[in-house]
Order: C-alpha cells, then sequence, then structure tokens
C-alpha cells in the first residue's frame, strides 16, 4: 500500500536535492574540478537523489499494486511500463488526504 504522506516528503526532498545539484551546476568547469570539497558534495547529492527517486519509485509502485522489493533497475523499467496508471494510484492514495494541488495528476487516457 503506497504511504502518500511519505511520499510527499520524499518529493520535497527531491525538490531540495535538485536545487543543491543546480547551485552546484552553476560552477565553472575549471572552479567544479579544483575543489575536491564540491566534487564529493556533487557526488552526494547524485547519490541521495538517486536513492530518493528510488523511494518515490517504490511507493508509486506500492500504490499500482505491485510488489517493491525489486532492483532498483527493475523498480524504474515497471514504472515505465505503467506510466499511464500512475495518475489513477495516485488519486486513489490521495483521496481524504489534504495535499498542494501544485501537481497534474492526469494520465495518458484524459484522466
Amino acid at each position: 500500500m503506497m504511504n502518500l504522506r511519505y511520499l510527499v516528503e520524499q518529493l520535497q526532498l527531491l525538490d531540495e536535492y535538485v536545487g543543491h545539484a543546480r547551485s552546484i551546476s552553476r560552477r565553472t568547469n575549471e572552479d567544479f574540478l579544483g575543489d575536491q570539497i564540491l566534487i564529493d558534495a556533487a557526488i552526494r547529492e547524485l547519490t541521495v537523489l538517486f536513492e530518493t527517486s528510488h523511494n518515490v519509485a517504490k511507493q508509486l509502485i506500492a500504490g499500482l499494486g505491485c510488489r517493491t522489493d525489486q532492483s532498483k533497475a527493475k523498480a524504474f523499467e515497471i514504472l515505465a511500463e505503467n506510466k499511464g496508471s500512475l495518475g489513477w494510484a495516485l488519486r486513489g492514495a490521495s483521496a481524504g488526504l489534504a495535499l498542494p494541488q501544485s501537481g497534474d495528476l492526469s494520465d495518458d487516457n484524459g484522466g
């Protein structure tokens, strides 16, 4: 079963991590390559972005009613195969839960 509160928390973390990564990406190549601490920070941000993306994927897969104990690669394959159903899974999970309405949950079927 999808834990929508956890999913929202993970999406908020993703937004934060993307901001950090964007900040790092604004550096010049020379500045970046000359700063080992910045390189380490970039590696960390990419790692947490990937791990948090996987956490989001597992929650979305749970909303589809699929097993969530797959490998990371398999989790993303399942999402790609079921992208048209994700909007319906999120709608069902969010029934009765007050969430910001900033995202579009429409699926490929116009719903």
